[in-house]
């Protein structure tokens, strides 16, 4: 049973689609939002991977943000604190976005 329905282009995310899909600023957009999404997987995985490698920080300092920290301390603090929590959300986002940007090659790849 339908609950609701939405006419299409009645929200943010029709319009976000028509970007990722070349829509709104032709192939070129496409093109541009496909290799954004690719560079920033690629920045995704060398952050995860260079994330643990920090032998000299506390464990503690990586996971949680800790009030009291100055300077360059702090803003480590936050991206290391704060990056490991976006991270999830920004892999789905980097994949879809690629996935919508070039439906021919991921149609292949499913395959």
């Amino acid at each position: 049973r339908v609950l609701a329905t939405l006419p299409w282009g009645g929200a943010w995310v029709h319009w976000v689609h028509m970007l990722h899909s070349g829509h709104l600023l032709g192939r070129p957009g496409a093109l541009a939002a496909g290799l954004a999404g690719i560079a920033l997987l690629a920045l995704l995985l060398s952050g995860l991977l260079l994330w643990p490698r920090h032998a000299a920080v506390p464990w503690r300092e990586r996971l949680w943000l800790l009030p009291g920290l100055r300077g360059r301390r702090r803003q480590a603090n936050r991206h290391r604190a704060l990056g490991w929590r976006a991270a999830p959300l920004l892999v789905v986002a980097a994949i879809t976005g690629t996935a919508i940007a070039f439906p021919d090659t991921t149609r292949a790849a499913l395959e």
